[in-house]
């Protein structure tokens, strides 16, 4: 599979179906990386995602706890 998503064929095909295999190979190519470009768009937009979520509380977490330490200070 991974020969084939490379497009290194290894084919000999002779005859009237050489040039309809070229074509078939290249086109089976170009959509293969199309499809897989897509599946990676949406594994990073996934990933991108969650970890937003887990960025901002990490966020308001450390701002608590900056504002908690130098809030110490200023209550004398």
């Amino acid at each position: 599979m991974f020969d084939a998503m490379l497009g290194t064929y290894d084919y000999n095909v002779d005859g009237q179906y050489a040039n309809l295999h070229s074509i078939f190979m290249m086109l089976h190519t170009f959509f293969s990386y199309v499809f897989m470009l897509n599946y990676l768009v949406a594994i990073l937009s996934t990933i991108y995602e969650e970890m937003m979520e887990k960025g901002d509380f990490a966020f308001k977490c450390n701002k608590y706890k900056y504002i908690e330490r130098y809030n110490i200070a200023f209550q004398d």
